[in-house]
């Protein structure tokens, strides 16, 4: 046999789980800023190169100035490799750390349900792929965009207000783009998760199905419910391309109004050329991350449903509560009163059922098909609750023994 396993608190691997994912974000925040930084190394160089070395005509100073700009772009891209290992590391330590918590929880809430509560895995896994994802690096390098913009502010004020004035423009586009996408990615989720869960009742009912030849209507619901939640993601997807065209058109429209500007200004004295170019491509970097949340808002959608149906199953689960631990069971069942209507119908399966037996006696229980037995044997052994009424062990309602030690005295 087996060797049974210690009670799990769930909740405490969620907050365990959580603390990983925060200690390693620390950790990336810190390489995304270097890279960022180190973003700088290209405008730096092109700038050096149009005023400098083309003006100097020193090759010392081009080759001095290359050797250091190539060490920063090495070192950009190994501390950008470093943070999605780590990222990639994070989605894997979460894996670990929730995926046994969750299957718990879902397992003793699927005792009252139709078993959705499986289909939370399915967010675990969906949680994994956001943290490896382009998007959740976007978001990441969002906040370095004040740091670009006050690079840009020092080559010139009137291009720094430009690329402010933009990204005000992309915030307002993303917020749209929130409002409107929002209630058509919920109802397709919604959707879709109804479908999984028809293909899980009918892979449960297979025999079923076959012998009562129900294949074309069971087909034709579970098509009913992916037909609609196809249809809300087109509505959705078409709202974010739309959106995300419109940012991407608004950012290249910021570049041309850069360089037009900033080769007025150049024309006036104000700014050089290489500088024009510098700050056209700090543009760029400081407004990318934007769009890039822009185009992956979908994923951030649905990442952040995700984890709240994990944070609430793991958190809401009975088996975060620990019972009394009451003496070991002499074997008095006392039944009273047992109604049991299952959920979603309004059919009485067992309507004032009720007995006593003392520890040794039998008790045997016939009917036609269909009249209850089995379903009053699952109330004797806590499988399923009964709408109304009460199953008593010692005089102890079975929803107040421990669940372990209950399983271990009846099992």
């Amino acid at each position: 046999f087996h060797k049974r396993l210690g009670p799990v608190d769930l909740s405490a691997s969620l907050t365990a789980g959580l603390r990983a994912v925060k200690k390693n974000l620390i950790a990336v925040m810190i390489f995304t800023i270097a890279t960022n930084v180190l973003v700088l190394a290209i405008p730096v160089y092109l700038f050096q190169i149009s005023d400098r070395v083309l003006t100097s005509r020193s090759v010392d100073t081009l080759v001095m100035l290359t050797i250091v700009i190539v060490g920063a772009v090495i070192l950009q891209s190994v501390f950008d490799a470093i943070r999605r290992f780590i990222l990639m590391r994070t989605a894997v330590e979460v894996a670990a750390q929730l995926g046994g918590p969750i299957l718990s929880a879902a397992a003793r809430a699927s005792l009252h349900s139709n078993g959705r509560e499986y289909q939370t895995l399915g967010d675990l896994q969906q949680l994994r792929t956001f943290l490896v994802s382009a998007t959740l690096l976007s978001l990441l390098d969002a906040p370095m965009a004040p740091l670009f913009m006050l690079a840009i502010f020092l080559i010139h004020p009137d291009l720094g207000f430009i690329v402010v004035a933009t990204a005000l423009l992309l915030l307002a586009i993303t917020l749209a783009n929130q409002r409107a996408t929002a209630k058509p990615f919920g109802e397709a989720n919604t959707s879709q998760t109804k479908a999984n869960l028809h293909v899980d009742s009918m892979s449960r009912n297979s025999q079923i199905i076959n012998a009562l030849a129900m294949i074309p209507e069971a087909v034709w619901i579970w098509g009913k419910d992916t037909g609609n939640s196809l249809r809300w993601q087109v509505i959705a997807q078409d709202r974010n391309i739309a959106f995300a065209s419109l940012s991407k058109g608004v950012r290249l429209l910021t570049q041309v109004i850069m360089l037009g500007w900033g080769a007025y200004l150049a024309i006036e004295g104000s700014v050089t050329g290489g500088m024009v170019i510098a700050a056209s491509i700090i543009a760029g970097r400081a407004l990318g991350p934007i769009e890039g949340a822009i185009e992956g808002w979908n994923q951030v959608v649905q990442s952040r449903a995700a984890f709240g149906r994990i944070s609430a199953l793991l958190k809401e689960s009975p088996l975060n509560f620990e019972r009394l631990k009451l003496p070991r069971p002499e074997g008095r069942l006392d039944v009273e009163r047992l109604l049991f209507v299952p959920q979603g119908t309004k059919r009485v399966v067992l309507n004032g059922i009720g007995f006593g037996l003392e520890a040794g006696d039998s008790l045997a229980i016939i009917g036609n098909s269909g009249a209850g037995k089995t379903t009053l044997g699952k109330m004797l052994v806590g499988s399923i609750l009964p709408t109304s009424g009460s199953v008593r062990l010692d005089l102890m309602d079975l929803r107040n023994w421990d669940q372990r030690q209950f399983g271990e005295s009846i099992g």
